[in-house]
């Protein structure tokens, strides 16, 4: 019996028709990404090399990835990459997808450095105001950050006090995902764990802000709290 063909506009169609079915609000960006990850085409070669068969393995690869993506899986974690800029990102579970608009922010920041040069601000100057900053005065900070840290206890409810968020939950839907987790409550309020940097910032009594490494005991606790902002 012959073995059936499935050539990249084939397999282009009918993965476009399937994810869209499934509710894909991009079905053909996202049916094109799926065949240039199995087949390493690029977008333009893929409709190029319409009559191109794909291998065996490539629609193993294939299988995999429409799978995966219409199951609601993100784009980026299924094919592994995620462009932006002038390069390609490797992405994975894990980790934040890039936004656009945080390419929009590098585009401003670097235009800010252009116009800083071309008004004669050196990149020595920000060697030298950082340089005055003496070893002691780094050392002691880092002390008082250690000496923090170190005093930080669970409370009888857990440290980390999620009451605020559940309350958002209740009254505006389970959609409500906090960045930063307050460490304490009211008195025994003593900063907030942050989920993007997975550090957290140590209020003082002075209203100094820290930062500093979580500790073993918060890990976990943070940890789950990260995934659910990334799913």
């Amino acid at each position: 019996m012959p073995t059936e063909t499935w050539t990249v506009q084939r397999v282009l169609d009918w993965t476009v028709g399937y994810l869209e079915r499934r509710g894909d609000e991009r079905p053909r960006l996202s049916a094109e990404w799926l065949v240039c990850a199995a087949t390493g085409l690029t977008r333009v070669e893929v409709y190029t090399n319409f009559d191109r068969p794909l291998s065996p393995e490539e629609l193993a690869v294939m299988h995999d990835g429409v799978a995966r993506r219409g199951r609601g899986e993100p784009l980026q974690y299924v094919t592994g990459e995620m462009p932006f800029r002038h390069i390609i990102l490797r992405c994975e579970k894990g980790v934040l997808i890039p936004r656009p608009e945080t390419e929009v922010l590098v585009d401003a920041a670097l235009e800010g450095v252009d116009a800083a040069l071309a008004a004669g601000v050196a990149y020595d100057d920000v060697r030298l105001r950082t340089a005055d900053r003496t070893r002691a005065e780094r050392e002691s900070r880092a002390a008082r950050v250690e000496e923090l840290r170190a005093a930080l206890t669970p409370n009888e409810d857990g440290l980390l006090d999620e009451r605020a968020v559940d309350e958002l939950r209740a009254r505006f839907g389970s959609g409500i995902v906090p960045v930063q987790l307050p460490i304490g409550k009211e008195d025994t309020f003593q900063g907030v764990a942050d989920l993007l940097t997975l550090h957290m910032k140590i209020v003082t009594h002075e209203d100094e802000e820290l930062v500093a490494d979580i500790p073993e005991f918060m890990q976990e606790a943070v940890e789950e709290a990260r995934q659910q902002l990334i799913e």
